[in-house]
């Protein structure tokens, strides 16, 4: 089973998991859709040793966030309000909106999961075909700099298109190394031009919403649960219930070093923020648009809620 497939059923298994606990003390209704129905898909395509072991990962993650964390969703109410689950489509981390769940009660309240399985990825977003890559990503506009020094990328790119990546042995050379020079180069002009780049990069990497990210590691026979409370949404109180206090996270105001390793692109910010951007191809045959990043968060700020569960 492939890595995206795990992690679908392993949302699968969140949500059947916020059934059983959130259940205990109110109404929950699982939404239909094409993407929860994809998701049981692969979660019962499972054996049944790994279902059970993905199980309680999910239900020790789960009862952390609604017994601890979030306790609106832990305590009985006196109405009849359901509370919905909802797994999102692959189209919303596109948009912005990296939840794979999301728990919505009524019209003023909701909360978000990014579900993991064995990998801890932000985003993997692709090098733009046509736009500059900051006007694509940022919404800042993209200079001429660029555009050069993507040129050559480029044309390498469209001379080789149809023939296989693992056939050519200069591709760091021509396409891997001078992307991630143009693109350092981009983002410090961006900056210099006083744009909030480390913010921008930074919420395109998370994304626009609060959200707990639930990562379980079957290596090491744990879960992780983090909170990345950038806007001030997560860890409410509820009516006679007292919720975890889960920090604000400070967003970073400026990019400071660039460090270049290989294929990899490490980018460290201030407020203890960093990321890794590592390019590679995204399909097999070489074509314009088959350049990808794969961010990873490699440092982030105190304050960012961390709890880590040992799966017996």
């Amino acid at each position: 089973m492939s890595q995206v497939q795990n992690g679908k059923a392993f949302e699968w298994a969140i949500a059947i998991s916020l059934e059983r606990v959130v259940g205990k003390f109110r109404k929950v209704v699982i939404v239909e859709s094409l993407a929860q129905q994809d998701a049981s898909r692969h979660f019962e395509s499972l054996s049944d040793v790994k279902k059970i072991a993905m199980g309680k990962a999910a239900v020790e993650a789960v009862a952390h966030i609604c017994e601890d964390l979030e306790r609106r969703l832990s305590t009985l109410r006196s109405d009849d309000l359901p509370i919905y689950v909802s797994i999102m489509p692959d189209a919303s981390g596109q948009a912005g909106d990296v939840r794979d769940l999301v728990i919505i009660e009524g019209h003023d309240w909701e909360v978000g999961i990014s579900a993991k399985h064995n990998h801890a990825a932000l985003k993997h977003p692709r090098v733009p075909a046509k736009k500059g890559i900051v006007d694509a990503w940022l919404g800042f506009r993209s200079s001429e700099a660029w555009f050069k020094d993507m040129e050559p990328v480029y044309y390498w790119l469209n001379r080789h298109a149809g023939e296989k990546w693992s056939d050519r042995s200069d591709t760091f050379k021509n396409v891997y190394a001078p992307t991630l020079r143009a693109l350092c180069a981009e983002l410090w002009h961006v900056q210099e031009q006083g744009h909030p780049v480390a913010e921008r990069l930074l919420r395109y990497c998370i994304g626009n919403h609060d959200f707990y990210k639930v990562i379980y590691s079957t290596a090491e026979k744990k879960v992780i649960v983090q909170a990345f409370n950038l806007s001030g949404t997560l860890g409410r109180d509820s009516s006679g219930a007292r919720s975890r206090r889960v920090s604000v996270s400070p967003l970073p105001k400026s990019l400071g070093k660039f460090h270049l390793s290989g294929n990899t692109l490490y980018i460290r910010m201030d407020e203890g923020w960093q990321i890794s951007m590592r390019i590679h191809s995204a399909d097999s045959e070489i074509k314009r648009s088959g350049l990808k990043f794969d961010v990873q968060l490699e440092g982030h700020p105190p304050q960012l809620y961390t709890h880590h569960i040992s799966i017996k």
